[in-house]
């Protein structure tokens, strides 16, 4: 089960509230699940979020965790060390498609094309090479029998061994969002914008997804109207001076409060109907309207 926040705890409802979704399911088998992003910045506020959950004997699995959005922001190393000493399952996001080198460990999908993030997972310290294991379905050898029953889990059961000791927090400052224990998002997202196709156009709605003190994520769907389309573009202009930071599935740039956003290789085909989205993450100041959008097909 994934943590509210999309997946990320920044309110620590499941931090503070595991105990009752563990006690909800009689059949004692769920796994709580972090995405560690932005707000796990520094070795000091991973390893209390982790040590927490082990205290509690909860059972945990990073769901998924990245690079970085900015300088500073996710203290990668930190959480490969942890997860390793602890007996922890991570994964680390993403295969390809989120704008390189922001996110991605491959270019364009190629395994032969590590970018930096994804030469650190596999080679990298506590990395896949250093630690995965091949399960014996795979290796040709015979797995050890089922049980005949399975015995049941029960949700106070230490899920990793000790922690090894703590390490210094980094020194890299994070710009957004704050590292402070409750950062503020709104509280529920904000209105979307649309625009409608015409014959063989494409349409675009943008909502904000998430929203904290001088951030937020926004996502825009992109529809094609009646005929199929080879490629999108949509652009808007920001009323309240936001910016874009980094997206994913789409090239944004920006001149001023002018905001251009066109597909991708593998997203840019779309079927009479058909839609895809992209995402991007932003800064603002004193507003963050929802923009009127226009969407050109061709």
């Amino acid at each position: 089960m994934a943590a509210p926040n999309w997946g990320q705890d920044w309110q620590y409802v499941m931090r503070d509230n595991g105990q009752t979704i563990l006690d909800a399911d009689s059949r004692h088998n769920t796994v709580l699940s972090i995405h560690m992003y932005a707000v796990f910045n520094t070795a000091a506020s991973i390893v209390d979020y982790l040590n927490r959950f082990q205290a509690k004997g909860w059972p945990l699995v990073i769901g998924e965790f990245g690079w970085r959005f900015n300088s500073g922001e996710v203290d990668h190393e930190t959480i490969l060390s942890e997860a390793q000493a602890r007996g922890l399952g991570w994964i680390a996001w993403s295969w390809s498609g989120n704008s390189d080198p922001i996110l991605d460990m491959t270019v364009a999908f190629d395994p032969k094309q590590l970018t930096t993030f994804g030469t650190r997972i596999f080679n990298g310290a506590n990395g896949i090479k250093a630690t995965a294991k091949e399960a014996s379905i795979y290796s040709g050898s015979s797995p050890s029998p089922s049980p005949s029953a399975s015995p049941s889990k029960s949700p106070s059961q230490s899920p990793s061994p000790s922690p090894s000791p703590s390490p210094s927090p980094s020194p890299s400052p994070s710009p957004s969002p704050s590292k402070s224990p409750s950062p503020s998002p709104s509280p529920s997202p904000s209105p979307t914008a649309s625009v409608s196709p015409g014959p063989g156009g494409c349409s675009a709605t943008y909502q904000v997804v998430g929203q904290w003190g001088g951030g937020f994520q926004a996502e825009v769907k992109v529809t094609a109207g009646g005929s199929a389309i080879r490629g999108w573009t949509v652009t808007w202009t920001f009323a309240n001076g936001q910016t874009v930071t980094n997206a994913w599935n789409a090239t944004v740039s920006s001149s001023g409060a002018s905001v251009t956003a066109r597909n991708m290789s593998y997203n840019g085909s779309l079927g009479a109907g058909a839609g895809t989205t992209f995402g991007f993450l932003g800064s603002w100041n004193g507003g963050n309207s929802v923009p009127t959008l226009s969407c050109t097909a061709s």
